[in-house]
């Protein structure tokens, strides 16, 4: 049987949706294999052209999503996004990285993904040649620097849900055992000064063959 090598894997992956950061990009980065994210721009919603207290645009993915009443991870429903103070932020430090480098939103939002070790390519879904091209502007030329990409993924970080939250607490656990904190006092065992911990949400899964 001819043995088949996986080289990429596409996934949804974008400023709003991380969640292929809790587990598939590291197996990806360890395996070298790279993901190609779709809907880069979550239908339209990264572009910058929506505004919190208007309508939708006539035409839009959005806009038929929410006439419809659909709601989907790609084409989300506008009522719902409008509810959502987080989503606006990461579109505001969208627009913030686009005017600092004379670009678009839309570009800033590829250009974040193309930054990422793990992303070999990005699938785009334009519908004229106006987009295209404007998409294409995010490929080369240019970067985000290390403030912004720092800025945009802090803004866009997602919270964990189960299991990982419930990983994220084992860990903590482990942690302050290693180090001789105790859960819970904010003391170290060897009664020096308190310890003010920082958790963030990150975990990893070890293991040992």
């Amino acid at each position: 049987m001819k043995k088949v090598t996986q080289t990429c894997s596409k996934a949804e992956y974008n400023l709003v949706c991380r969640g292929i950061e809790w587990e598939l990009a590291d197996v990806c980065r360890r395996e070298g294999i790279g993901i190609i994210p779709w809907s880069p721009l979550k239908g339209g919603l990264l572009t910058g052209k929506y505004k919190r207290e208007d309508g939708t645009p006539e035409g839009s993915r959005i806009s038929h999503a929410t006439k419809k009443g659909i709601d989907l991870e790609a084409i989300p429903h506008f009522e719902g996004i409008k509810k959502d103070d987080k989503t606006w932020k990461i579109i505001d430090a969208t627009k913030n990285a686009a005017r600092a480098h004379g670009k678009t939103p839309a570009q800033v939002a590829i250009r974040w993904l193309l930054q990422k070790d793990v992303v070999s390519s990005v699938i785009i879904g334009a519908k004229t040649l106006q987009q295209l091209e404007d998409n294409m502007g995010a490929a080369t030329g240019w970067e985000i620097t290390e403030e912004q990409m720092a800025k945009l993924d802090t803004v866009s970080q997602m919270e964990p849900t189960y299991p990982y939250r419930l990983l994220t607490m084992m860990n903590i656990d482990r942690e302050m055992s290693r180090t001789g904190i105790s859960v819970g006092s904010g003391h170290s065992k060897q009664g020096k000064e308190p310890v003010i911990m920082h958790v963030h949400s990150v975990f990893r899964i070890v293991s040992h063959s």
